[in-house]
């Protein structure tokens, strides 16, 4: 079974290759550009080697929270401005949803090649790089005169804000140890799942207060605050001579290291079944609770709201684990525990046992040790193999959200309104999850 899934997870790997590809050469003209910063940061970052230990941790941990938070903001802050667009520019709900579904695309597609750029040309130099998109984004978007113009806007702007969400974790790796790495993870996975729940009704209340577009003038203004940040407080950490640098390496060598790499398969494929087992709940059970349960659109927000903030808990309790306990086992306890809830989510819902609690609390402490999971999985796939911290990075995320995007789809392909679709693939997507966790065991080769 461990070998079976170890050959699919390669399949996928390949397909993410393909895609960095074409993805790389719309970002190639803006390259030649930050060659000169590149090669000052490769500078620093082996003239400053020393120094790291003495690194301020309180305000680079502030710097790469905010660097988390602010990509997924960026995204979820429009949310409620989407039906605003329908209105002022006469056009359909479909047309203004490609300002949501194009953008995830987007990002997606950015990580895998942020993650390469990472190891190429230093950490800060993509962050700096991928501020200024931010900010560009959100100009044409402020200044959009048509649907289109928003829709390439909104393109532009995930693109940017994926950076900082790829940086900071590699950053967290050329800095920490291992365990200590999860422990800092678990904050930075904190602070994207922390930040949608603030950026949707703060959103929603620029909207109706300022207009839609006071949602671009607030991201562009942290985007910029925030490059400058970088730009005076935020050293390079990468360290010198890595494989790519060396010539040792290239894209499909380096690619092929990390798909024959077990530790790099099952935690990027833990994580990213655990992600999907999570958004794919949250995705098809406001259908379930309203259309089974009959609940209220805010009734079933606020359960929603719990599941999520059983996820923060984990994530925030992952930060006090001791550190020697190691990341194995927190992948693989946490990963039984997520799949034994699951599992007793599913016999509820086959036993006709349909009520509400039967299908949210088992969901809960599902969603718990989704949290405490994640930073380790995390750790474990960037850290994996050192010299391709960047590029692990950028395709233990893309792996992700492709995963949770088929999920996503599946489950609303075939939701029906009762609990029975939406368990069995929860239960799925653990057993899967926690089969990725025990990749891990197998030696890498």
């Amino acid at each position: 079974m461990v070998s079976k899934a170890i050959k699919w997870m390669r399949i996928i790997c390949f397909f993410a290759v393909n895609a960095h590809c074409g993805m790389s050469r719309v970002f190639s003209c803006l390259l030649h550009s930050i060659q000169e910063e590149a090669m000052n940061g490769r500078q620093m970052s082996s003239d400053n080697a020393s120094e790291q230990t003495h690194v301020n941790h309180a305000l680079l941990q502030f710097i790469l929270i905010l660097l988390s938070g602010l990509g997924p903001t960026s995204f979820q802050i429009f949310l409620p401005s989407v039906p605003s667009l329908v209105k002022y520019f006469e056009t359909t709900p479909a047309t203004a949803n490609l300002t949501v579904s194009l953008s995830m695309i987007s990002f997606a597609l950015a990580c895998l090649v942020y993650g390469r750029l990472a190891d190429r040309l230093g950490r800060r130099t993509i962050l700096l790089l991928g501020m200024a998109i931010l900010i560009i984004g959100s100009f044409i978007c402020l200044s959009a005169q048509s649907i289109e113009a928003v829709i390439v806007g909104r393109i532009i702007q995930p693109a940017g804000g994926a950076a900082g969400v790829i940086a900071a974790r590699i950053i967290v790796m050329d800095i920490y140890h291992s365990e200590k790495a999860a422990n800092v993870m678990s904050k930075l996975v904190a602070s994207m799942m922390i930040s949608p729940l603030l950026g949707v009704p703060l959103g929603g209340l620029l909207t109706d207060n300022f207009g839609w577009r006071s949602n671009f003038i607030l991201i562009g203004a942290i985007a910029a605050i925030v490059f400058v940040i970088i730009l005076f407080s935020l050293p390079e950490t990468r360290k010198a001579q890595t494989g790519v640098e060396a010539g040792k390496s290239n894209l499909f060598h380096d690619y092929g290291q990390l798909a024959k790499n077990a530790t790099f398969l099952g935690n990027a494929f833990q994580f990213g079944f655990a992600q999907s087992a999570f958004m794919a709940f949250m995705a098809a059970a406001p259908i379930v609770l309203t259309q089974t349960f009959q609940l209220s659109a805010s009734g079933a927000s606020l359960l929603l709201l719990m599941v999520s903030g059983s996820a923060i808990i984990g994530n925030l309790s992952a930060s006090r684990l001791p550190q020697s306990l190691s990341l194995r086992r927190r992948l693989l306890l946490g990963s039984i525990i997520g799949f034994i809830f699951s599992l007793l989510a599913l016999t509820l819902s086959l036993i006709n046992i349909w009520s509400i609690p039967a299908l949210v609390i088992p969901t809960m402490v599902f969603s718990i040790f989704y949290g405490i999971t994640s930073p380790a999985a995390q750790a474990g796939a960037i850290g994996a193999i050192k010299p391709l911290a960047g590029t692990a990075a950028g395709l233990s995320m893309f792996i992700s959200m492709l995963l949770a995007s088929v999920a996503t789809q599946f489950i609303a392909e075939f939701n029906s309104g009762t609990p029975l679709v939406i368990t069995f693939s929860l239960a799925l997507l653990a057993l899967l999850s926690l089969i990725s966790a025990i990749v891990t065991l197998k030696k890498s080769e």
